[in-house]
């Protein structure tokens, strides 16, 4: 046998490759050949060495690909922890800002009221006149129109005039001490509806919700940020 063939069997017997036969006669050739079997032997050592070195670098190679795999799938979960937190403030900042705003809640105790109340004949065109003007959001012009009827005091509709007029200064202007002091006198000589709605409107307005978060933290922070946007 040629030293090529011998050496493809000794090649294939230390990948663990052999057949039965050929194992065969390499385990007859290495009892023939006390050298050639020492060698064989020193090549086995060496090549499961050479293994288990292999075998180690392939377990770090895997521990660190394993770490970074993990060091990026923590990444993308802190990337949209932040984008979900991102967009949990904006939209509680897009609802407070409608639901709290001042045409808003001006809009909702009109509407709350008004649904509630038909002018007197004498009156209607006016009020007719008025009420499209608030509703689309014209709050200067209602707030003309509604001035004029509240001073008419032997007008059964003197009362809700006064509180479509205090609704449009709330929509213009927001509550101030002043506005307040006038919407608590109305509350208090007004008839329902308009005594509930104004009850209901101050309580709102009294709130820590209202007064601590949004006019104390939100109001101010969206005013601050405004000119820098402009």
């Amino acid at each position: 046998m040629n030293q090529r063939a011998i050496q493809e069997l000794v090649d294939s017997y230390l990948i663990g490759h052999i057949s039965p036969e050929n194992k065969k006669m390499l385990l007859d050739l290495m009892e023939a050949d006390p050298v050639f079997a020492r060698e064989v032997r020193e090549s086995e050592e060496t090549f499961r060495l050479l293994k288990k070195a292999r075998d180690r670098e392939l377990r770090q190679k895997l521990k660190s690909w394993d770490t970074e795999a993990k060091k990026r799938i923590s990444g993308k979960n802190k990337l949209l922890l932040c984008l979900a937190a991102i967009f949990l403030i904006i939209s509680i900042w897009c609802w407070m800002d409608n639901h709290f705003s001042r045409e808003h809640l001006a809009d909702q105790s009109f509407t709350a009221v008004q649904k509630q109340f038909n002018a007197p004949p004498q009156d209607s065109g006016i009020w007719q006149k008025g009420i499209a003007a608030f509703r689309q959001r014209d709050y200067d012009n209602a707030l003309l129109i509604f001035m004029s009827l509240a001073d008419d005091q032997t007008s059964s509709m003197t009362y809700y005039a006064q509180w479509n007029v205090l609704l449009c200064q709330l929509a213009l202007s927001g509550p101030d001490e002043d506005w307040e002091i006038e919407m608590e006198t109305l509350t208090r000589i007004s008839p329902d509806p308009i005594k509930a709605g104004a009850a209901e409107l101050l309580k709102k307005i009294h709130s820590p919700f209202y007064r601590i978060w949004y006019r104390g933290v939100f109001h101010k922070s969206l005013t601050s940020v405004k000119p820098k946007i402009i």
